[in-house]
C-alpha cells in the first residue's frame, strides 16, 4: 500500500481491494442512516442518493488520488464509440422484463406476502414522493455512482491481473452481494438478478472501454422499473398485475428480445 512514485491509469489490486473493504463496511453502516432520519421520505431518498455519492465516488476517488491514479483513465471516463451508446440505450430499455421475470420466478408465495407487508409500511408515503425525486435518488444517483466504482474502478483493476471473463464475473458477483443488503434486512433473492445485470454491465464496459455507456444503461434500467411501479394501476388495467406477481405477456418478452439481440 506504499504510495507509488509515478502516476498510472489503473489502480493496483491492493488499492482496489482495500477500497472494496472500506466501501462495503461503510455501506452496511451508512446504508440505513437515511431511513432513520426524522425527515420526510423525499429528504430520506435524496439523502440516500448522497450516501451513494459518498461511498461509490468520493471514497474511491480519494484512494485513487492518494495512489496517484489518473481520475479520467483510472475510472475509464473516456468517450466511447457511438455504437456503444446505441447498445446501452437498447439494453437499458429492454432488459427489465427479463430481470422482472427472473425475480418473480425466484420468489415464493410466502416470501411475496412477507415483502408485501414490508412494502405496505411506506407505500402510501412513497406514492406522495414526486416522480423526479424517485428517479434522481433511486435511478440516476445509485446507477451512475455504482458504475463509477464497480466497473470503472474495481473491474478495471481486476482486469489487469486476470482475464476479461474473470474480471466481469467477479465484479458482477460483488455487485450482486451489495444489492442483497437493503437497510436493515437481507434480500438474498436480489443476488441472482443483480449479478446477471452486473454481467451485462461488465460486458458493455469490457467491450467499450468506457464506464459511460454502462451508466446510461443502468440509469435507464432503474428508471424504467420505477416508472413501471409509478404507473402500476394503469398496467393493472391492461392485465399486467405487478403486485400480484403476474408474468408479463409473451408479446412484451418477444418485443424486448429484439433490441437485446441487436445490442
Amino acid at each position: 500500500l506504499r504510495r507509488p512514485q509515478e502516476s498510472t491509469d489503473v489502480a493496483s489490486i491492493q488499492v482496489s481491494m482495500s477500497c472494496l473493504a472500506i466501501v462495503f463496511s461503510l455501506f452496511i453502516v451508512a446504508g440505513s442512516i437515511p431511513s432513520r432520519l426524522n425527515v420526510s421520505l423525499s429528504i430520506q431518498l435524496l439523502a440516500a442518493g448522497l450516501v451513494s455519492l459518498f461511498l461509490f465516488v468520493l471514497i474511491p476517488a480519494c484512494l485513487a488520488v492518494f495512489s496517484r491514479v489518473h481520475l479520467l483513465g483510472g475510472f475509464s471516463l473516456r468517450l466511447p464509440k457511438w455504437w456503444f451508446w446505441l447498445a446501452a440505450v437498447l439494453l437499458g430499455g429492454s432488459l427489465w422484463p427479463y430481470i422482472y421475470e427472473l425475480e418473480i420466478s425466484i420468489l415464493t408465495d410466502g416470501r411475496i406476502e412477507e415483502l408485501k407487508q414490508i412494502y405496505e409500511r411506506f407505500e402510501g408515503n412513497l406514492k406522495a414522493v414526486p416522480l423526479w425525486i424517485k428517479l434522481v435518488s433511486l435511478a440516476v444517483a445509485p446507477a451512475a455512482c455504482e458504475e463509477f466504482f464497480f466497473r470503472g474502478f474495481l473491474q478495471k483493476s481486476i482486469r489487469v491481473r486476470t482475464s476479461a471473463t474473470m474480471s466481469i464475473l467477479s465484479s458482477a458477483v460483488l455487485f450482486g452481494l451489495f444489492h442483497v443488503i437493503v437497510k436493515d434486512a437481507l434480500f438474498f433473492e436480489r443476488l441472482l438478478p443483480s449479478t446477471l445485470m452486473g454481467i451485462v454491465l461488465g460486458i458493455v464496459f469490457e467491450r467499450s472501454g468506457s464506464v459511460l455507456p454502462g451508466m446510461l444503461l443502468h440509469v435507464m434500467h432503474n428508471g424504467l422499473l420505477i416508472i413501471v411501479s409509478e404507473f402500476e394501476s394503469e398496467l393493472t388495467q391492461l392485465g399486467i398485475g405487478i403486485s400480484e406477481r403476474q408474468h408479463l405477456p409473451a408479446s412484451v418478452l418477444i418485443g424486448a428480445a429484439m433490441p437485446i439481440a441487436v445490442a
